[in-house]
């Protein structure tokens, strides 16, 4: 009788955790275009009874939602989002997310290493384009997001010894190359030094691609003193 009971009890225990566990949806909201607006659909989903948890991916425009299948449903939701003049539709991943980023490769000289940025980051899955200005040094990517991210294409150029930060159009943008001795503590340090905007430390050579605001730090050596200053080790011979 005891054994009887004891079982009884047991799967009730785990009727209940079944029907407590938490279901997730993933949304597109093709109009959310910034920190601030993923921060109201944010704060409407998670006002929303039985939402558990809100998860943005703003590259991908689109938000994973964990919620109480029980207590909400997916409609619900996209009413929710309606009601902020925020339209979701249920998240495709089969489909084309056309995103384009710009990167400063400072290694590329000559039109050998543009054909060599074009032919390699050509051939990475999701890459639908890919633009090179040797003037400026820049390249432009446009890709699937659902296929690839900007970070992976960033990560993408160490394949072919190319380390390249973030590039913006921007007049009052300027970028360095330079080598640091500790590659391990060099990403947390640069990112403590104000006007700096995008900073890639190669683990294997220590080699660093940097962008950096001219308002905040006006020129190369004032860049330089800050980064010093920050504990960050430079090599003297680049």
């Amino acid at each position: 009788m005891k054994a009887k009971f004891l079982l009884a009890v047991l799967f009730t225990a785990f009727v209940g955790a079944a029907s407590a566990q938490s279901t997730v949806a993933k949304f597109r909201i093709e109009s959310m275009r910034c920190g601030g607006c993923l921060g109201r659909v944010t704060k409407a989903l998670k006002a929303t009874a039985g939402v558990e948890s809100v998860k943005g991916d703003m590259e991908k425009k689109m938000v994973i939602v964990s919620y109480d299948a029980g207590k909400v449903t997916p409609s619900a939701m996209k009413e929710a989002l309606a009601d902020i003049k925020m339209p979701a539709a249920d998240y495709d991943p089969n489909e084309v997310i056309s995103r384009q980023v710009l990167f400063h490769a400072g290694q590329m000289r000559c039109g050998g290493c543009a054909g060599k940025v074009k032919k390699n980051i050509g051939a990475e899955p999701g890459v639908q384009s890919v633009e090179v200005d040797l003037n400026t040094k820049n390249v432009t990517i446009t890709y699937d997001a659902n296929k690839v991210s900007s970070q992976e294409l960033k990560d993408d150029f160490k394949k072919f010894n190319y380390t390249v930060c973030r590039a913006y159009p921007n007049d009052i943008v300027k970028y360095a190359t330079f080598r640091v001795k500790d590659a391990a503590k060099a990403s947390g340090q640069l990112e403590s030094v104000k006007g700096v905007l995008d900073a890639n430390v190669d683990a294997a050579s220590g080699l660093v691609a940097l962008s950096y605001n001219t308002r905040v730090l006006a020129d190369e050596a004032a860049l330089m003193a800050q980064v010093k200053a920050a504990g960050c080790e430079v090599e003297t011979n680049n």
